[in-house]
């Protein structure tokens, strides 16, 4: 997979492009001006929302 950072319509972008088969596929992901948080941040806060209690303490204790 293929990751270019780029502007689309002005605006800071990331593009990722993959082949499977012979297809290709573009993703480009532009963030909102209004956005409150980063897609990292997005993304781990809806993992830890949905998480169960019993997995996040077995996770957090293979941390330590």
């Amino acid at each position: 997979m293929e990751h270019i950072q780029s502007t689309y319509q002005g605006r800071p972008c990331c593009v990722a492009q993959m082949t499977i088969g012979n297809t290709a596929f573009t993703v480009i992901s532009v963030q909102s001006d209004h956005a409150s948080e980063t897609a990292c941040q997005k993304l781990k806060r809806l993992i830890l929302d949905n998480a169960s209690p019993q997995r996040l303490l077995s996770e957090n204790s293979k941390a330590s």
